[in-house]
This record gives structure tokens, sequence and C-alpha cells, in this order.
């Protein structure tokens, strides 16, 4: 009897759980393009008519992707604390490390021939593209090993208050002590803004959900949770995220939907988003801004 392949590691397996899980989970919650408007609910229409372009095969990915150094505790870029430092590094770099994850798998290259588009593939051909370029010229970054570390994460310690919030999940935090860590991640970690918010697990239970179904009148709940994700994704490149291409939420995005395949999180609210979808995510984003106290941010 053969022996079994154990070329798949239990945190590669995970992995992959965890991107088609999401792929299929906002795929779920993405009404079809075709979708008619229907009189007083304008979240039926939510995706203006796309414009068919070609994705040019030229398209580099963010300049600032350029300023980044080594994620390693011994030069660290986004933080002191190495925790903080490989989530952002983590966010930054998505596409990147999901490339070099799983490339030489022919099971995941068989698996995305089946359930993404011509545009989803071409979209992430051109990432892999440039994420190949970066690695050899900037090979302190170790882009090829990044998952690995994060899922391994435990062996680093967090010498910050914030660091240790965000990663161990086990301790539940206040509503005072929620309410810090937003307001610490939007000042100084715009790109964890996110992960705050998922780390919060008992104060959106309480409190965000309750007001967001409140603000948004509607009571499709499918709905309501993505307008929830482009409001907090779009303060966070307001203030300052990496929102590019190759960053996790535009993965997300475009694994989710053909129509997100596109170069930046503001191009895809701007060009694929309805104005009635529009308006909802500015309430939302007001919302957000108050409970992450941006506003005292920006003033």
């Amino acid at each position: 009897m053969p022996k079994p392949n154990h070329s798949l590691s239990t945190v590669f397996i995970l992995i992959l759980v965890l991107v088609y899980t999401g792929y299929y989970a906002w795929k779920s919650l993405v009404p079809d393009s075709s979708t008619k408007q229907v009189a007083g609910k304008s979240h039926q229409n939510v995706y203006v008519v796309p414009v068919k372009k070609k994705f040019s095969a030229n398209k580099q990915l963010d300049p600032k992707l350029n300023q980044t150094n080594s994620i390693y505790q011994k030069n660290l870029d986004f933080s002191s604390d190495p925790i903080i430092n490989l989530m952002v590094s983590t966010k930054k770099y998505f596409g990147c490390k999901l490339h070099f994850t799983i490339q030489n798998k022919p099971e995941i290259d068989n698996s995305r021939e089946a359930h993404f588009s011509k545009i989803q593939r071409t979209y992430f051909d051109n990432i892999n593209t440039e994420c190949e370029k970066l690695n050899k010229s900037r090979p302190e970054l170790q882009l090829d090993q990044n998952i690995e570390q994060l899922a391994t994460s435990q062996s680093l310690k967090s010498d910050t208050w914030a660091g240790k919030a965000l990663a161990y999940r086990k301790q539940p935090l206040t509503d005072e002590e929620t309410l810090d860590l937003f307001a610490q991640v939007a000042q100084d970690y715009p790109d964890l803004i996110s992960q705050s918010m998922t780390r919060s697990v008992m104060y959106r239970l309480k409190h965000v959900n309750q007001e967001l179904h409140s603000l948004i009148k509607s009571d499709d709940i499918h709905y309501r949770t993505k307008i929830s994700h482009f409001g907090l994704d779009l303060m966070a490149c307001e203030l300052g995220a990496y929102c590019g291409s190759s960053s996790e939420m535009m993965v997300r995005y475009c694994m989710a939907e053909e129509n997100f395949c596109v170069n930046d999180f503001i191009t895809l609210h701007n060009t694929r988003l309805s104005q009635g979808v529009k308006a909802d995510i500015q309430v939302v984003l007001q919302y957000y801004k108050n409970i992450y106290k941006v506003l005292a941010i920006t003033k």
C-alpha cells in the first residue's frame, strides 16, 4: 500500500480551509451583479454594471510596498512589537504570502481553475508575477515564509498591550479595553482595523451588530454584514492602510466577486458599487469613525 502523502502540512491545510471558506462565505453574501433594483430597497442593486476592461499585465503593485523591510524582530518596520509587526506585514503582503504558500501545488491550481473565473485568475497571476519580482529584489522580506510564521506566532512574544490584546483571543476584552484598542489601532496601525473588530467578539455582539441594524435600513443580515466590511475597510484605507491589489482585503474581495478584481479598494468603492450602497457605507463609516475615535485623530 502506498504511503500517505504528507506534503501538505497541517498549517497549509488550515490556510486552504481559511481561504476557500472565506471565498464561499463572501460569495454567499454577494448577490449576482445582474440583480435588478427593487423600488425602495437600495441594497437590492449592489453593483454598478461593470465596464469590461482588460487587466493590464504591466500593472505594478503599489510603490508603498517597496518601502518595507524585514518583518523580523532584528529589523522591524511597522512596530517594535513583533506580533503587531507580523500582523501588519501579513495584511499588506497577503497576496504574496498566499502565492508562495500554495505555489507548485497542482491540486490547488486545479481547484483555482475550477472555482475562479478568467478575470480572477488573471488578477492573481499578475499579483504573483509582481510578488516573484519583489521576492527576488527584496529577499530580506522572506515573503515565502510569512504565512508559516503567522501560524506559529505563539513563539513570538508581544511586548505591548495592543499586541497582546490582538493576539491572545482566549482573554476577552471589556468594553473599555475594546474602545482603547480601537483608538490605538486607528491611530498607529490602520492595517489592523479589521483585525481589531474581529478580536472584539463580545463588543460586536453587545453593541456593533445592534447599532448597525438600526443605522442600515435593511433586515437582510447578509447585506448589513457586507456594508459593515465595506465601511470598516474604507476607514482603514482613509487612515493610511495599504489597500492595493496584494492586500488581504483586496484578495478577499476578488475571490468573492470578479467585478471586485480592481487595483485598490478606493477604485472598487468608486466604480463597482451603486449610489445607494455607497450612501449606506457612509452612514456606517461615520459610526466606525466615532467608536474608533478617528475624528479626534484628524482634528
